[in-house]
């Protein structure tokens, strides 16, 4: 992959107007990345990671929330106004359209268990820092692979650990909990295959 080397290493701003880099950032030529990316919980900026494919669209906004999280996207994708909340990883593949509105996320956010997750807020909201190695041990989460050819719908949600088949289809406001099949369409909340 030949990268553009004026933009081996991009600057943002996160949500306390600090500047960091990214370890990477690879966009090949004739390609469109308008996605703001955001750092929250990522305490080394420098591990992350950004590789999109020639003649891609990417728009939307991408949080990166713990260090060594990465985008993978392919050759040809589109990728709409759209969330992608990555604590490890997320891959697309090529020739994938995704809508607009869709939120792909590879982890739960928080813990499942009560009394471990009582503190979270607070503690964002005093600005204090989070023991966010402690943190992740007790937050699922698995990267999400979508294969080549494959088709989001718009407000299709795709959740931690996912991997949507090649050519598959997601039906527009689908929830995606478990993998969907090669060339397969599901459809609903939660969704299920239907072709």
């Amino acid at each position: 992959m030949v990268s553009n080397p004026l933009k081996k290493l991009i600057l943002y701003r996160n949500q306390r107007n600090v500047f960091h880099r990214l370890g990477e950032f690879s966009v090949e030529n004739k390609t469109l990345f308008k996605a703001q990316v955001v750092l929250s919980g990522c305490d080394k900026p420098e591990t992350c990671s950004i590789v999109v494919g020639e003649g891609s669209v990417v728009f939307g906004t991408i949080y990166f929330q713990r260090q060594g999280a990465f985008l993978r996207i392919g050759r040809n994708t589109f990728i709409g106004e759209s969330e992608l909340i990555i604590s490890t990883g997320i891959t697309v593949g090529n020739n994938v359209l995704i809508s607009r509105g869709c939120l792909l996320q590879d982890h739960d956010a928080h813990s499942r268990e009560a009394a471990l997750r009582r503190d979270d807020l607070r503690v964002f909201m005093e600005g204090r820092e989070h023991d966010w190695a402690h943190y992740w041990t007790n937050v699922k989460r698995s990267p999400i692979v979508i294969e080549d050819d494959a088709w989001i719908g718009a407000r299709a949600i795709i959740l931690k650990g996912v991997t949507i088949g090649h050519g598959a289809v997601v039906g527009a406001g689908a929830v995606v909990t478990r993998g969907v099949s090669p060339s397969a369409t599901a459809v609903g909340n939660p969704a299920s295959e239907i072709g």
